[in-house]
């Protein structure tokens, strides 16, 4: 089955003179806004080709510097280096680059425009990376809004259009396809006449009452939703049902890396029908945000992080040593209020009976689904 990188190697000859951007396009620029340009490109004023940004990217960072990356990063340098060396992306333009990390407020933002043609931009965004704050961040979404990278986004968006009379495609993949859709439903709102397309890429939703605005709904019409039939992420908070399930060559949760979605021609590879696990993970995520209040939300996931920070700063340092991980944050927990840890042991039970009655209705509804298609 073929990927973005096979689709580079076999379209790359096209130009967009040729064939106009695409969904396929719209992932590879989502995939290279996660690469640190720092010491490549001027934050916002820099201005280069993909194939200039790429000679100075590798100049400075070392096979084995980049050996020694999440494999997220890895996969998108991988992508850089396919952009480099084809017609169609190695030529076109970066502009407004940057990036912004504070883990004091639990702030991870990146984004970075492409020129495709001098009245077409694609503003893409960053998703989330191996930073514990930036995952703190994404948990954050479940309980207020609008967070640091969404408003960072909105600004963002909204000095593309000052600065750029044009039309734009706007896309994201995990976190980035969030930040695209709320900056369109914000910033690009104001300008949807100049908006040609939002790309969501396995981007986690948002809190009920944004979906119901007529801002949200009114730029939904406009939005592509991509989610792997085994998605989790995508499948996080609410957001318009429509979307397209693509299939992967991974399995489980590791259907988010963009790299494994299968490609032909200049589409996805579509699949039927998410997987019951990916159902059943969306209805339970609905009901524990119905089911908890926004205050014990608040303080459930405020808690937990101030655990994890207790020593830790990645989530790969998390996952690094299972066992003095599992000792740190007992002993974290350990050392807070009593009254504190019986809130947290009341919320955790709640949780888990949801879960469970969750779990017990999708699973009739999935069931039904299926006997009447037999």
């Amino acid at each position: 089955m073929a990927d973005i990188m096979d689709y580079m190697e076999w379209r790359g000859d096209v130009t967009f003179d040729m064939i106009p951007v695409n969904e396929v396009d719209g992932l590879i620029f989502s995939q290279f806004a996660y690469i640190p340009l720092e010491g490549v490109i001027d934050d916002m004023s820099g201005e280069m080709s993909v194939l200039e940004a790429g000679n100075r990217f590798f100049d400075i960072h070392s096979e084995e510097e980049i050996s020694g990356y999440t494999e997220l990063l890895k996969n998108c340098c991988r992508v850089f280096k396919g952009m480099m060396n084809c017609d169609r992306f190695k030529n076109l333009k970066i502009k407004y680059y940057h990036a912004d990390f504070n883990p004091e407020i639990a702030k991870q933002f990146g984004a970075v425009t492409i020129v495709i043609h001098n009245d077409l931009y694609y503003v893409a965004f960053r998703g989330t990376d191996d930073s514990l704050a930036g995952w703190e961040e994404d948990f954050k979404a479940c309980y207020t809004m609008p967070v640091e990278a969404q408003v960072e986004a909105e600004s963002y968006l909204g000095r593309i259009f000052n600065d750029y009379d044009g039309k734009i495609y706007i896309g994201g993949h995990s976190k980035g396809g969030n930040l695209a859709v709320y900056a369109a439903m914000t910033e690009g709102y104001k300008h949807r006449d100049r908006v040609v397309r939002i790309h969501n890429f396995d981007g986690p939703g948002f809190l009920e009452e944004y979906v119901k605005t007529t801002e949200y709904q009114t730029m939904a019409k406009i939005v592509e939703n991509y989610n792997p039939k085994a998605s989790i992420v995508g499948m996080i908070m609410f957001r318009d049902d429509n979307c397209v399930i693509v299939e992967s060559s991974e399995k489980g949760l590791m259907q988010h890396a963009g790299i494994s979605w299968q490609v032909k021609g200049t589409h996805f590879v579509t699949a039927d029908s998410f997987e019951n696990f990916s159902m059943v993970f969306s209805q339970a995520n609905k009901t524990w945000i119905n089911g908890i209040s926004e205050e014990e939300r608040e303080l459930f996931i405020e808690i937990v992080f101030r655990i994890l920070r207790d020593g830790f700063d990645t989530v790969t340092g998390l996952k690094e040593g299972f066992f003095t991980t599992a000792t740190a944050i007992i002993k974290s927990y350990n050392g807070i209020e009593k009254e504190t840890r019986r809130m947290i042991r009341r919320i955790v039970g709640h949780v888990i009976k949801l879960s469970k009655e969750s779990y017990f209705e999708t699973r009739k509804m999935i069931k039904s689904s299926e006997e009447k298609g037999n």
